[in-house]
Parts: C-alpha cells; structure tokens; sequence
C-alpha cells in the first residue's frame, strides 16, 4: 500500500474530512478543490448553508454532486444536489432540516473527494445572539426610485412585496441598513393596495453564507404603491431651493423657482382622486398683458415665483406650469403621506401592424378612455362631433407631416384660436396634442400633465374631435378637440340672472331692468370672452366695479347677449336711479 492510499483509508475510516483551502501538495486527493469560506462547527435546524468554492482548473467539464444524509436523529432525511461547472466555480445549497449528526459526501465526476461530520442542533438551543426587534423602518425616494431604511442588530434582513397573488422575496444583508429598489424588480406589480413585510435573523457565526429561516416575526406594513413619475423640467427653470418629490402628511407641496420665460400665472395640480386644483403663483413681478397669436393673455415676465399648496389627501399629486404658449416648463410629481410609492414608469409595447392601422376604431377607442375619466367622477359623457373631428384630423395630419407637436404651428405661426375661427366653431375649444410609439402612450401621456388632463373633464364640455396620425418615424401624432354645444338662449336668461346677483352682492341697491327707461343712459360697456365664466370674471372684476359700483349708477340694462364666433357678447347700459315722481305729480 502506497503513501497516497494510506492517507485515504485512515481519514475514511473515521468519516471526519476537513477540506483544505488552496491545498497544493501533489499526494493528497483533496487539492482538487478548496472552499471560499470554513464550514461552521455547529448548524441550526432549519438553515441553508451556501457551500461555495472552486475546482482547480485542469478538471474539465466537472460534475459536483453533495450528498447530504442524516445519520443520527429522529427523522430520515437525505438530500443530494448535484451542479455542472465549466468555469470552476460553484454553489450547492446544504439544507438542514432536522437536528442531528449529518454526513457530508463531496464528489466529482462521481469521484469520491471527501466527507464530513456536520452537527445540526435545535435553534433553542443557541441563546448567546437573540433575535432583535426591527425599529424605524421609513421608506423615501432617492432619484424617484423607493429606499428603505431600518434599524436592527440581526445580520440578516427580508423584505416581502404581496400583492393579490404575486409575491417577491428580498433576502438582504443588514449592511447597510437600506434598500433601494431598482423600478425594474417591481414591474409586475399594478397600482393599488399591497403588503410589505420586513423581519430580521441572525446567523450562526455573522456570515451571510448562513441564509438562516428561522426568522423574527414580520413586521407588516400596508402601503399604497404608485406610479413612480420622472420629472418633466425645461431648460428655463431653475429651482431656487431643493425640490423634494414626497413628504409625510404633514408636509406641503412647496416649489420656489426662477423661471426665464413669460409664464402663466396659475399652476395646475391634479390630485390622487382624479380632481384638478388650479392655483395663483406669487411673483415677485406684476402681471402684464401680452399678445399671443392674436389673443391676449395675462402673464407673468420671468422671474422668480413661488407655491405652496397644502394637500389632504393620500397618493401622487401632479404640478405643471406652463409658458405664454402653453409648453410645459415644468411637470413634477409629489408623493403626499407615510406610504411607498414603488412602481416604475409605465411601460407599453410596439404598435403592431401599424400597416393596418385603423384610424376610426382607434378614435372611438380614444374616445372611450376620455369617457371613462368622465364617469368616474360623474361627469357628461362626451360624443363624437363632425366638426371637431375635422379640425383634430386636420391638425395632427399637419404635426405629422411638419414634424412637430405644439399648439402653435411653427412654420405659420397658426394658433388655436384661428383654426376655431376657420372651422366655424362659435362655442370655446380646448385642444391637447401629443406624440409617442403608439396611442395608448399617447393618451398616458395626457394623463400626466394636469392641464390636458383637466381639458378632458372640464364639466363644461359635452363634445369631442380626435385626430390621429403617422409621421415617417412612424410616431403617433394625437389631436383631441373639446367643446360645447351652443347656448340655448334659457341658458343664457340663466346666467344673466345669476350674474346680476353677484353684482348685486356687491352693490345691494343695485336695480336690474328689463327695458331701457325714459331717461338718459351713464354709459354703455361691451364684453367679449370665449368663456361665460370669462365673461363674469371681468364683469366682476375691480375695473369694470369702478363703473357700474359707482354712486350714479342705479339701474342697469342687459342690452344684447349672444353667442358668435368671437365668443359670447354681452353689453350693459347703466342708468341712474329712477326719478321719484312728486305727491301733487
């Protein structure tokens, strides 16, 4: 009997091997392998042990087999795993189940390299390193993509995400204490209610290649996730202090900004429950009025400006301020309470087909979405109108074929407002244009900016037109067109009546006649407005107060009101008081 044997026969005989680390002697049969990390002396029930290491590399093409068998215990247990290696390297999983004395067989190609005595105890037994609580777990958003944070002693951590069948497992080292997601892990989740849970262990010597299941309690929090929105911000914007994108419910959405354009003096915000608040930004400028394709607009020069807006309710709020020709400068979400918005940005799949394309069905489509909006928050349906339709086709045909997508036309400088002139349409138009891959993009992108959002449930509007289009990047280039149905003159009676309360309201021995008295009039006024709340707004406002508010005036006449295709008209004559007529007249 040879050296070599001798070695063997001896260390067999007592079934106790201890595998070498980077052995090189040429006798012994165990410098075939080495292993990343000691195999601890005593294991807990339950545990599953990541046996790793490396063949050396004159083996080719390995096959590793790990037999694992239960020798003394009160259960019959054996467990083999094998694992084909090409690089050397390799992982078997040793899964420890029940106390007692394991035998552990290493082979390759069915080669017998060595064994092991493996002692496996009641985790009962081990009270040295006790599991410790979890405490001040948060979450926030770093980049727009979730983190979370907690505090612990156990060196191991899992994270679980359970939402309505689909469930995932995060097992984490407790160094850091943190956890940032990457959005591409959470793609399968849906908005809506999910579970989050958290607990901790430890492992039997502070390793991580003790992935231990004897675990704490898990820690069970319910959250709200949501659409995790990337910023929208021109190049025109600058923000005068740090913009942070979520707060506990205590915080306000606050933007402070320095904006190099004219801009609107309002910021739109569309809420979680589908609502738009429209809110004044303070400027450290005076509102002017500017000429904008012929219209005039009240704006603000640039500047610095400033919001603070307080919400009440749980979720994402969207903010989006606009320049003098309607071009978002910035489109920012806020995520307002203690939950965690974890979703990624939507993702949608190429068109197919986009030889086939079938405009009108995609149309109706479109026009079911904009109508599914409405009945949620229990608004009007919209119907299809010719006109408008017309004028949708028209305008997304000439994005398309311009290559541009903005509500002035740049080679012309055609405005909304001269294209309602050329279709005819007495009645105010709202207009939302949009480009992407296909139309379902198309319309997720309008649900994104507030402003084109609220376009499509303005409570006003009871009609539609939508144009849809195909550049030569084959791009989708959308048009949607919103209106009403013109006034039926009881509606106008209606808001003529409401109108002189409020302006009765403010001048209470005003007096409202139905035909001119015989008397000579103060003055006479005439309004224009493409909107009837536009016509009120300056009928109420502080110039036109100074007129009919004034002492002198004591009646007025609704002279004329009607609707034309410069907007509603309405002129106001203003008499003084009646004269009292004497006892003996």
């Amino acid at each position: 009997m040879n050296t070599k044997t001798l070695i063997s026969t001896l260390l067999f005989a007592h079934l106790l091997i201890i595998f070498p680390l980077n052995a090189k002697t040429d006798i012994s049969p165990f410098e075939e392998i080495s292993l990343d990390h000691p195999l601890p002396e005593i294991f807990r029930a339950g545990e599953i042990y990541t046996l790793k290491g490396k063949i050396n590399n004159f083996i080719n093409d390995v096959q590793l087999t790990a037999d694992l068998h239960l020798l003394e215990g009160k259960e019959e247990y054996q467990k083999v795993n094998s694992l084909a290696s090409r690089n050397g390297r390799f992982s078997i999983y040793l899964d420890l189940r029940h106390p007692g004395i394991y035998n552990l067989s290493l082979k390759i190609n069915y080669r017998l390299i060595g064994t092991k005595l493996l002692k496996v105890i009641n985790p009962i037994q081990i009270a040295s390193k006790p599991l410790q609580p979890i405490s001040n777990f948060s979450s926030s958003i770093v980049a727009y993509q979730p983190k979370l944070t907690w505090q612990t002693e156990n060196e191991l951590i899992q994270l679980q995400i359970v939402q309505q069948g689909i469930e995932k497992t995060y097992t984490l080292s407790n160094n850091p204490l943190e956890y940032q997601f990457d959005p591409n892990e959470l793609a399968e989740f849906n908005p809506g209610e999910a579970v989050l849970r958290i607990r901790g262990a430890r492992s039997i010597d502070g390793s991580w290649f003790t992935i231990c299941s004897i675990w704490s309690d898990w820690s069970e929090i319910k959250r709200i996730f949501v659409e995790n929105i990337s910023p929208n911000i021109r190049s025109s914007v600058n923000f005068n202090e740090s913009y942070v994108p979520n707060g506990d419910n205590r915080s306000s959405i606050y933007l402070n900004l320095k904006i190099k354009a004219t801009y609107v003096p309002d910021a739109f915000i569309k809420r979680p429950d589908g609502r738009v608040n429209i809110i004044r930004l303070k400027s450290n400028k005076k509102l002017s009025e500017y000429s904008i394709g012929g219209e005039t607009k009240e704006l603000f020069p640039e500047g610095n400006c400033l919001i603070e807006y307080f919400p009440q309710l749980t979720g994402t709020y969207l903010v989006e301020i606009y320049d003098a020709y309607d071009n978002a400068l910035i489109n920012v979400p806020y995520y307002h309470g203690n939950l965690l918005p974890v979703l990624p940005q939507k993702e949608f799949a190429a068109f197919e087909n986009i030889e086939n394309f079938d405009l009108e069905a995609e149309r109706i489509k479109m026009l079911s979405q904009v109508n599914s909006l409405r009945q949620k928050l229990g608004l009007k349906l919209l119907r299809l109108d010719s006109t408008l339709t017309t004028l949708s086709q028209y305008y997304s045909n000439r994005m398309a074929k311009e290559n541009f997508c903005e509500h002035v036309a740049p080679s012309d400088g055609e405005v909304l407002e001269k294209r309602r002139r050329k279709y005819g349409i007495i009645a105010y138009v709202l207009e939302n244009v949009a480009k992407a891959p296909n139309p379902e993009q198309a319309f997720y992108n309008l649900l994104q900016s507030p402003a084109h959002y609220s376009a499509m449930i303005d409570s006003s509007i009871t009609l539609a037109g939508i144009g849809i289009s195909i550049d030569n990047t084959k791009h989708f280039l959308v048009a949607q067109h919103f209106s009403a149905d013109p006034f039926p003159t009881k509606k106008l009676d209606e808001f003529l009546s409401g109108l002189f309360q409020k302006m009765k309201a403010v001048k209470n021995d005003l007096v409202r006649i139905d035909e001119p008295p015989d008397q000579a009039h103060i003055t006479t006024t005439y309004y224009t407005a493409l909107s009837l709340d536009r016509i009120e707004e300056i009928v109420l406002s502080e110039k036109s107060q100074k007129i009919w508010g004034h002492e002198s005036v004591g009646q007025i006449y609704f002279e004329s009101f009607r609707q034309t295709i410069d907007g509603f008209k309405l002129g106001i004559k203003y008499y003084p008081s009646p004269v009292k007529k004497s006892k003996s007249e």
